[in-house]
């Protein structure tokens, strides 16, 4: 029966990507939704630990997702994706479900590791397999449908959580809600993800060149990648400076009720959301490397207008502009990382740009709290369009255009 999906599936790149993307709406509410509320108030309300614990269990998740990234984006170029597509969610609906058991806090720590070994081994591998089946000409197109689903997902992730509680009072339930989305991953991915979607891996006949067996050093080698992993840790920098403070912000600064933050979130989502697909196919028409350009010059513009916003409507409004612009770039990034990392090393240049993504954003938590302390509410915000901009910066620098034989021109 599986092999029989696939066959259908196998003539119709973008339904392919399309089930894939819907994996990512499944994993990203589980996640998403364990980040921001499960744990967090799991932890508070259920074991009674201080922040400080709690941040430190967090930590524990972190390191473990970036330090795995690049050794499973490897594997999965050597060995294919399908496996890791579906034991990423299967270790992490485990690990949901191993928090219903009452653990300790040291218990927990050991979970959260598991949970990010899981969401490690999805990520590089998901990414890699929708630039793996779909053509380079409408890739940032079927990015652009990932990207809807992954934004899906952090949208509901908060919305999931308060309707959850409301109905059970319980903060142990939502764990089990969400090792069902793992599990119903896992299950999709089973049914519809390639048996062999990279390429095969036969040896050079005689005089062919063989290739680089390192990504890193297909990373190395190619000036746009260094410069794209560079933006990568950069702007992860910047973005999650807010992740600690931006709940606190609207709460205090803008006046939003707790009960409402979530909500917030969903208009932001209702605003951006009709823009997904339609970024992605232009992104394809324009070509990627300006959309990268375009679509980070708009998120900059947008991040330097946040912290001066102080009604909600104008607020949906300004944080809409960096989502549109959010959604021109990261599609027309993906595509062009996939194109220039090339078939045989996709994976592990994807794991390296994710562990590059999650070194920023473990220095940006850890920033952007003593910023908001020290300096006042503004500060981290103009912080990371600081940083915003610096990536602008390095990417008309570099990503300037792609020729039809793939190799990117440095000017």
């Amino acid at each position: 029966m599986t092999s029989a999906i696939q066959k259908r599936l196998a003539s119709r790149p973008l339904v392919i990507a399309g089930a894939l993307s819907f994996i990512a709406l499944l994993a990203e509410l589980g996640y998403q939704t364990t980040a921001v509320a499960g744990m967090p108030f799991f932890l508070k309300d259920e074991l009674r630990l201080p922040v400080r614990i709690i941040t430190l269990i967090n930590v524990c998740f972190l390191v473990a997702e970036t330090g795995a990234k690049i050794p499973f984006g490897v594997l999965s170029d050597r060995y294919g994706r399908r496996f890791f597509i579906i034991c990423g969610p299967l270790l992490s609906a485990l690990a949901a479900f191993a928090i219903t058991r009452g653990p300790s806090p040291n218990q927990v720590a050991a979970i959260r590791a598991l949970d990010g070994i899981g969401e490690a081994m999805l990520w590089p591998a998901l990414f890699a397999t929708v630039a793996d089946v779909v053509e380079e000409r409408i890739r940032a197109t079927a990015m652009s449908l990932f990207n809807a689903m992954y934004i899906g997902g952090i949208v509901a992730g908060p919305l999931l959580y308060s309707g959850v509680f409301s109905r059970t009072g319980s903060q142990v339930a939502i764990f089990w809600v969400l090792a069902l989305f793992f599990v119903m991953a896992a299950g999709v991915a089973y049914f519809v993800s390639p048996r062999r979607a990279t390429n095969d891996r036969r040896p050079a006949a005689s005089g062919e060149e063989v290739p680089d067996a390192s990504a890193w050093r297909v990373v190395r080698g190619n000036p746009v990648l260094m410069a794209m992993l560079v933006v990568a840790v950069v702007q992860f920098v910047g973005l999650h400076m807010l992740n600690g403070v931006l709940s606190i912000y609207l709460n205090e600064q803008i006046h939003v009720q707790k009960e409402q933050i979530g909500h917030l979130f969903l208009y932001i989502g209702l605003v951006v959301g009709p823009f997904a697909i339609p970024m992605g196919r232009l992104a394809d028409r324009i070509g990627k490397p300006r959309a990268v350009r375009l679509g980070l010059g708009i998120c900059a513009v947008g991040m330097w207008l946040l912290p001066w916003v102080r009604a909600v409507p104008l607020l949906v409004v300004t944080a809409g502009i960096f989502g549109i612009g959010f959604l021109l770039a990261s599609p027309a990034w993906l595509a062009l990382m996939t194109e220039l990392a090339g078939d045989e090393h996709r994976g592990g240049v994807v794991g390296i740009m994710n562990t590059g993504q999650g070194i920023g954003a473990a220095l940006g938590a850890a920033v952007g709290g003593s910023l908001y302390d020290y300096l006042g509410p503004r500060a981290p915000f103009l912080a990371s369009a600081l940083l915003f901009t610096v990536s602008v910066l390095v990417v008309f620098r570099y990503v300037r255009r792609v020729p039809a034989h793939r190799q990117v021109v440095i000017r």
